[in-house]
């Protein structure tokens, strides 16, 4: 019996689906709210349209997704996200679809 209580426990501690989660990451070039529940991503109330919906995690304070765009120069960009808000960081890989990636964006991130 306390190896099945202990297998449901485990299993909710790593469900990313039934989890929301909210924080604001500080970067250097300007500070936004992160809001994901039920499978979605919303950046300062906005909805993104995220990269591969598969891909949304959330675990012990650790978030992770990926969206993309389509930048200016009509190239597409995806973004893959992650931050760790015990140790309160935050890092965003920028890839120039056809192109090497881009130099992360670092920033402090936390809970609100």
């Amino acid at each position: 019996m306390k190896k099945i209580l202990t297998v449901v426990l485990v299993s909710f501690l790593f469900c990313g689906s039934a989890h929301a989660l909210t924080y604001v990451c500080e970067w250097e070039w300007g500070k936004e709210v992160y809001e994901i529940k039920d499978k979605k991503v919303y950046v300062d109330g906005d909805l993104l349209e995220t990269y591969d919906n598969s891909f949304i995690k959330i675990i012990l304070g650790n978030a992770e997704f990926k969206y993309s765009f389509i930048n200016p120069f009509k190239k597409k960009v995806i973004i893959h996200h992650k931050v760790n808000l015990k140790k309160e960081k935050g890092i965003n890989f920028y890839t120039h679809v056809g192109e090497e990636k881009s130099s992360p964006d670092i920033g402090k991130c936390y809970k609100i």
